[in-house]
C-alpha cells in the first residue's frame, strides 16, 4: 500500500468530497488514495502521536494513554477543549465518581463535569436527584443535600442532614417530581413512596410495588415518567400507571 513499518491505527473517512483510509503511524499519518492506490504522508501537528484511533457517531478521535482528542479526518484539526480523559467519556471506572454529565444537544453532545464544578462542596457518588421549588436535591446514601437553584446553586445552610429527617425514608434507589406536582417518587428496591414536599414535617407515605425489582434512576417530564435499569427504560404516563 505503500507504507513504511507497522501501522498503529486504521480508520475508514467517509466524506462526500474525499476518498481516503487515514492510518495513524505513532506520530506519522498517512491518507491512502483508494482510486489512484497511493499513500502519502500528511501533517497533522495538531493531532499528534496517536496510540490508537476510532470513528464513533460519525466523530473521529485520536487515543493517547488516557487522554483523548477530536479530530477532523480532511484537515486535522482539533477543536477547543481536548484532549480530555477517557475514563470521564467511554472506559466505566469503578471508585471514580464524583462527575456528572451535561447534554449538549445542539453541539457537541455529552460533557463530564466534576459535581463540584456546579454544587460547591458536593464529592462522592449520588444517588438519587430531583428539583421542587427552586431547590435541587441531591441524595448520597443516608444524607441529602439541597441547593437553591436560583443562586447558583448554593448549598443551603445545615446541609448535608439525614435522609430520614428531610423525607421520611432511609434509603432510596432513584428520585424523580412531577412537572407541576408537589409530590417527590422516592423508588427503593421493588417499591416505592410518595412524599408531600409541602408539608412540614414531611412523612413518607405506604410503599406501594413497582412492576420492576430494582431501578437505577427515574425521570419525570411532560412526556411521561421515564425508569431505567441497565441498558433499559421504561416509559410510564402517570405515577397512577406506574402504582395502579
Amino acid at each position: 500500500m505503500g507504507t513504511v513499518g507497522a501501522v498503529g491505527a486504521v480508520g475508514r473517512c467517509r466524506v462526500p468530497w474525499v476518498a481516503v483510509d487515514d492510518m495513524g503511524h505513532w506520530d506519522t499519518v498517512y491518507s491512502f488514495d483508494l482510486e489512484l492506490r497511493v499513500a502519502k504522508e500528511r501533517s497533522w501537528p495538531a493531532v499528534g502521536p496517536c496510540a490508537a484511533a476510532l470513528r464513533w457517531l460519525e466523530r473521529y478521535y485520536c487515543l493517547r494513554g488516557t487522554g483523548f482528542q477530536r479530530f477532523d479526518p480532511v484537515t486535522g484539526e482539533v477543536p477547543p477543549g481536548y484532549p480530555r480523559d477517557v475514563r470521564d467519556y467511554f472506559v466505566p471506572c469503578p471508585g471514580r465518581g464524583g462527575q456528572y454529565f451535561r447534554l449538549d444537544s445542539q453541539r457537541d453532545g455529552w460533557h463530564a463535569w466534576p459535581l463540584e464544578h456546579t454544587w460547591p462542596e458536593l464529592q462522592g457518588e449520588v444517588d438519587a436527584a430531583f428539583a421542587w421549588d427552586k431547590k435541587m436535591y441531591l441524595i448520597q446514601g443516608s444524607q441529602v443535600s439541597i441547593y437553591r437553584s436560583d443562586q447558583g446553586y448554593k448549598r443551603v445552610e445545615g446541609y448535608p442532614r439525614a435522609l430520614h429527617d428531610e423525607l421520611g425514608v432511609i434509603n432510596v434507589d432513584a428520585a424523580f417530581t412531577c412537572p407541576h406536582s408537589g409530590r417527590a417518587a422516592l423508588p427503593a428496591g421493588n417499591s416505592i413512596r410518595l412524599v408531600d414536599l409541602t408539608e412540614t414535617p414531611r412523612r413518607a407515605e405506604v410503599a406501594v410495588p413497582l412492576p420492576h425489582a430494582h431501578v437505577d434512576g427515574a425521570l419525570c417530564t411532560d412526556d411521561g415518567i421515564f425508569l431505567f435499569h441497565g441498558p433499559n427504560y421504561y416509559k410510564y404516563q402517570s405515577v397512577a400507571e406506574l402504582t395502579g
